[in-house]
């Protein structure tokens, strides 16, 4: 799972058509685009080989608009922190899951939760995204809140291509700029978080609240 901070990502191209919506289940899920090339960004044939190695049989990434499958997010935040932290119940902080979303992806109508599917319909990871206040003029900014893929799929690329769907998602809602926070020590996922044009903003900084040190990466699109 590639985990960040409470302002941030959780676990963690260029402009391209969005595919027609897709009826199920009573939910729309809009196709975001994956395959997406432009400056200092990696296209699929530079992308990383972690990526490329996913062998998940029709993966999609789609936008889910009436967040059909928050639940289906919060449950795999519970699996992914309770497999990175060793919890033995990872459904005990399933409520708490679902709290965290909702307070992330709720104030605003700007936010997006991207979901990641297999061809059978299943769920194997998500992104919320959200709108930052304060942001300079001109400038529209967006802060990858949380980021998780199921632990049974853990290194099959599913982790990169939803960055990769994250950054033309937020293109296509007309965003300029994206920032996520991750624990310092977290190196596998700053390693990922860099391979798909993320970049540290600075040193790390300790909250308090967490007893962490978290630090800032950004991401210009």
């Amino acid at each position: 799972m590639l985990t960040a901070g409470p302002r941030a990502a959780r676990i963690a191209g260029r402009r391209a058509p969005i595919a027609p919506l897709q009826v199920r289940a009573g939910c729309r899920d809009r196709l975001a685009a994956r395959s997406i090339a432009g400056p200092g960004r990696c296209s699929r044939r530079d992308a990383p080989k972690d990526a490329d190695n996913a062998r998940v049989t029709g993966l999609a990434v789609l936008v889910d608009r009436e967040r059909c499958h928050l639940d289906d997010a919060a449950r795999i935040w519970a699996e992914a922190t309770a497999a990175r932290d060793g919890d033995p119940e990872p459904l005990s902080g399933l409520e708490l899951a679902r709290e965290v979303l909702h307070r992330a992806l709720d104030p605003s109508q700007e936010s997006l939760l991207l979901i990641a599917k297999g061809d059978a319909g299943e769920v194997l990871g998500f992104a919320a995204l959200a709108p930052v206040g304060g942001a300079p003029s001109g400038r529209r900014t967006a802060e990858l809140k949380y980021i998780g893929v199921q632990p049974g799929a853990w290194g099959r690329g599913i982790g990169g291509a939803l960055l990769e769907a994250t950054s033309s998602a937020l293109r296509e809602e007309g965003f300029s700029h994206a920032v996520l926070e991750v624990y310092v020590d977290n190196i596998r996922a700053i390693r990922l978080y860099q391979r798909w044009g993320w970049h540290t903003t600075g040193s790390g900084y300790l909250r308090p609240s967490s007893e962490r040190i978290f630090v800032e990466l950004a991401l210009e699109l």
